[in-house]
């Protein structure tokens, strides 16, 4: 059994803070058409992502010692390396689109290929947000 410490749990409810807001920027390109808002709302989730990864999940896996083999250090393992493609996806998808001025051509999204790779990070974030509250549940 491993301590949580509080700052694991505030990470969490801002993660789930932060797919609750995803939604609503999938809500506002899908529904409403606001190319502009979405990609403000995204490119804001990755900044408070980075933030958190690097001020408290990192410090947090690199401090621990799992044992090889056990469950929990399994699914960590995955969480990590999930999380960290998510990372490199959201960062590339969302750096994409402001370094061009925030237009609609600037959106890696626009496209077959681009919504196939949107999808692909919604699911990857989600796979590894799950494997997070996994993790977390391992250890109580």
């Amino acid at each position: 059994m491993v301590f949580v410490s509080s700052a694991s749990y505030a990470i969490l409810g801002l993660m789930a803070v932060i797919l609750a807001v995803m939604l609503y920027g999938v809500y506002m390109v899908k529904a409403r058409r606001r190319m502009r808002s979405h990609g403000l709302i995204m490119a804001t989730l990755v900044a408070l992502n980075i933030i958190a990864v690097a001020a408290v999940m990192a410090p947090t896996f690199y401090s621990l010692d799992p044992v090889p083999g056990t469950s929990p250090a399994s699914l960590m393992l995955a969480h990590h390396y999930l999380g960290l493609t998510a990372l490199a996806l959201t960062a590339l998808v969302a750096s994409r689109w402001a370094l061009r001025g925030a237009k609609n051509k600037g959106c890696l999204g626009t496209g077959r290929w681009g919504r196939l790779i949107m999808r692909t990070t919604f699911v990857v974030w989600t796979a590894s947000l799950l494997l997070g509250i996994a993790v977390l549940a391992s250890d109580l």
